[in-house]
């Protein structure tokens, strides 16, 4: 005899669900959906319990972001909320990238750093390199905390080194020289991890 699972247990199984994602009005709560099985899988962990895969459920937020994104227009976006549609459509690079960098024009932004690291990226994504990228990577050396993207960072100018060594040591002594003008400059905002920042630029 076949056993027929419920389509709420398949759904728990799964994390997805034949039916069509919820109706949402705004794109963070889309995002906030798209995201959420990832969202738990990071809980969980911090938590000091087993996920409820073995592996990050990446492939299940890509596919929700996927099928949310085209449910907003551009248009009929605006403030904090083209971040969270360029968050959500991240897949889809054109779209994301007027997302942020509409978003990026405002004032008083929440998501400021974390939407020029957003930027740089997508910059990569849609030219294939980074040195489209790299005017945007010298504002956030220049402006925003570094700790938390400094690695992103260290992957772009290694990227670079595999095909332009010249270049990337070019990029890596600005980056040096920024970083030690900002810890001159006794910059308010910044943290005191970004000496050592400058010292592993260096």
């Amino acid at each position: 005899m076949k056993l027929l699972w419920p389509l709420c247990v398949l759904t728990f199984l799964t994390g997805q669900s034949s039916l069509d994602p919820p109706a949402f009005t705004k794109p963070s709560e889309a995002y906030q959906f798209a995201r959420q099985p990832l969202t738990e899988w990071e809980a969980a962990l911090r938590a000091h319990k087993q996920p409820a895969t073995k592996t990050l459920p990446g492939n299940i937020v890509e596919e929700r972001g996927k099928a949310l994104c085209p449910r907003f227009s551009l248009d009929t976006v605006s403030g904090e909320e083209l971040y969270w549609l360029a968050k959500l459509c991240e897949a889809n690079y054109p779209k994301a990238l007027l997302a942020v960098q509409r978003y990026l024009q405002g004032q008083k932004l929440e998501h400021g750093p974390d939407a020029r690291v957003l930027l740089a990226v997508l910059q990569m994504r849609t030219t294939g390199n980074w040195e489209a990228s790299w005017a945007t990577i010298q504002n956030i050396l220049k402006e925003d905390p570094i700790e938390p993207v400094y690695s992103q960072i260290d992957v772009a100018v290694d990227d670079e080194a595999s095909t332009a060594p010249e270049k990337a040591l070019g990029w890596s002594d600005e980056r040096y020289a920024i970083l030690l003008d900002r810890t001159k400059a006794d910059m308010k905002g910044v943290s005191p991890s970004l000496t050592s920042c400058m010292l592993r630029a260096g």
